[in-house]
């Protein structure tokens, strides 16, 4: 692939290695041990730490309400409202299993999709009051 793609060769790892006809020998034999690297953090004596546990369906649609109401008020405002206001109300027919947290972020989002809303509603008021 390095050859194909020399300006790829750090992310992929590519390196030329070049050495001295005398210490060709040594380097083959150090290219060809198994190289282990140990993790200076973690150490076989310490736990590693537990596989997150599962979200409930409900945990889920709170949290991509939230990202879309934020996507909707800083990258695709009419897109990211639209997607918010669905995944909340998926969400409402889910609220009984939601954790507090995903109560939370859910009232966050419907708090900027309504003052997103609002906010229209006042402009075109205005634009078409005049």
């Amino acid at each position: 692939m390095v050859g194909v793609a020399p300006h790829l060769s750090n992310a992929i790892g590519g390196v030329r290695l070049q050495v001295g006809a005398p210490d060709r020998t040594d380097a083959l034999a150090v290219l060809a041990a198994p190289h282990v690297v140990p993790d200076p953090v973690l150490r076989d004596d310490e736990p590693e730490d537990p596989p997150p546990a599962p979200q409930a369906p409900a945990d889920k649609l709170a949290r991509r309400a939230f990202v879309a109401a934020i996507l909707g008020i800083t990258v695709v405002p009419a897109i990211g409202t639209m997607v918010s206001l669905d995944a909340l109300l998926s969400f409402a027919r889910r609220a009984g299993e939601a954790s507090g947290r995903a109560r939370i972020l859910a009232a966050v989002a419907a708090a900027i999709d309504l003052a997103f809303v609002g906010g229209l509603a006042a402009t075109a008021l205005a634009r078409f009051s005049s």
